[in-house]
């Protein structure tokens, strides 16, 4: 199977957010191509001038790498991010508890998210920077919530190998005997490690697996299969 770029930062649409470099959360992402869902993951997210890196986008990098391959003319891939997977529930409870009172919308929002995030939002939202929370229409209030739980952003590939930790593609598993590692196809040859299609998040799932097919297919080479 061809080779290509995994567990790399991912190149998107982000004028929007150019506010936000820097900034560091726990998010939820969904990468979709069209209406189609390829993937979906949750943990940490670093916004870059160039799009997003961090472990919760390089994750779902490998689907960008093999989608979006050179004369590529399919639906646009986008990626929707969730800025409170945890916290939605909280901050509906806060919004409700001081919604008749004149309190800075940012300062609610910030309450569970970084600083840097909310005026950004409130811009996006078509709000003033300084609005208050009893001056936010019912309509208005979800259109904010909405863009927080699920802004959606175009995707236009990824930092390639140069940045990446691992690669996509190789030798199908099904090629090999889980057992022994040794190869379906060609007697007395054992492969391990990035040879095989394998790709696992960031967190040492990927080490790890090298370390065990190696230590497999080598005892196996050494008793002979």
């Amino acid at each position: 199977m061809p080779i290509r770029p995994a567990l790399t930062p991912i190149r998107a649409e982000v004028k929007q957010f150019h506010k936000l470099q820097g900034v560091r959360l726990d998010v939820g992402l969904a990468l979709y191509q069209g209406d189609e869902k390829l993937g979906e993951t949750a943990g940490n997210l670093l916004f870059t001038q160039f799009g997003f890196s961090g472990p919760a986008p390089m994750d779902l990098s490998h689907l960008v790498s093999t989608h979006l391959v050179d004369g590529y003319e399919g639906p646009p891939l986008r990626l929707t991010i969730n800025l409170v997977p945890y916290h939605l529930e909280e901050l509906r409870r806060l919004i409700a508890r001081k919604r008749a009172e004149p309190v800075p919308m940012r300062v609610v929002l910030g309450a569970v998210l970084p600083v840097k995030v909310p005026p950004v939002f409130l811009r996006l939202a078509g709000l003033p920077p300084a609005v208050l929370l009893n001056r936010v229409s019912g309509q208005d209030l979800e259109k904010l919530l909405a863009l927080l739980t699920g802004v959606s952003v175009t995707v236009k590939g990824t930092r390639g190998f140069k940045f990446s930790q691992l690669s996509t593609g190789g030798v199908p598993v099904t090629e090999v005997a889980p057992r022994s590692m040794a190869s379906h196809r060609v007697k007395g040859l054992y492969l391990a490690g990035e040879v095989l299609d394998v790709v696992g998040p960031c967190g040492g799932y990927n080490l790890q697996f090298a370390f065990s097919s190696g230590a497999i297919a080598g005892m196996a080479a050494g008793l002979g299969g």
